[in-house]
């Protein structure tokens, strides 16, 4: 079905919830047959293990469980012409005054980003910010706090993903956004789709900030954007 759609021609797959019981093979070989090039994985993670943290987590066998399964979806990548993973960090963040250690937090995540790129230096990785949900203040919130993250982890494969709606959401101009990270040549990625600004919508693209996304995807043109748009 997606197939179908006239300039649709590529997917983006989580990991590991689509790969789940099929061998890591069926959705790869259905995408194929279908002309679809899969052009990333995205991290999400998902249940009991997570819900304190992911490369943040105060246990160390859930923080090195999450930094494996990041890891293993570079290998994947990396055996299957995948270019690109991307990573949500939902569970990493806090809630409230005084619950977190906040400089412990920014090492041990810069840590984990630095571990994921480093695994391959020929498949990118980037990070997708948010604002907050599920936790009530992400740690990485904004493009500005995801270009911070970039320079100190240091690595040529290391970049940021930009979500319309997380940008809104952040009080960002998402052209404004772009632009700071075209700059930098750390533009990865961008997920296209549309909302209020006050949660992560998901609507349908430029149903309510149509002259926003126009904004952003002339910003991504004239930066020579090469990235794929989700």
């Amino acid at each position: 079905m997606v197939a179908a759609v006239e300039g649709v021609s590529a997917v983006e797959l989580n990991y590991p919830q689509h790969f789940v019981g099929d061998g890591n093979r069926s959705v790869l070989a259905a995408a194929d047959a279908a002309g679809l090039a899969v052009t990333a994985l995205n991290l999400r993670w998902d249940g009991p293990d997570f819900v304190h943290g992911a490369f943040t987590h105060p246990v160390a066998k859930n923080r090195e469980l999450a930094i494996r399964s990041a890891c293993d979806a570079v290998d994947m990548a990396g055996l299957n012409n995948i270019e690109h993973v991307i990573l949500w960090m939902g569970p990493d963040g806090y809630d409230y005054p005084f619950q977190a250690n906040y400089r412990a937090l920014w090492d041990m995540e810069i840590e984990g980003f630095r571990q994921v790129a480093a695994r391959n230096p020929e498949v990118r990785v980037s990070v997708e910010y948010k604002p907050s949900d599920p936790r009530r203040t992400s740690l990485i919130r904004s493009m500005s706090d995801s270009l911070l993250a970039v320079k100190d982890v240091g690595l040529d494969n290391f970049g940021v993903t930009l979500d319309f709606c997380h940008s809104l959401m952040a009080g960002e101009q998402p052209a404004a956004a772009a632009a700071q990270a075209l700059r930098a040549n750390k533009l990865f990625g961008v997920h296209l789709n549309d909302g209020y600004g006050l949660a992560d919508d998901g609507l349908m693209v430029g149903v309510v900030h149509p002259w926003h996304t126009l904004e952003l995807l002339a910003e991504m043109r004239g930066g020579d954007f090469a990235g794929t748009i989700y």
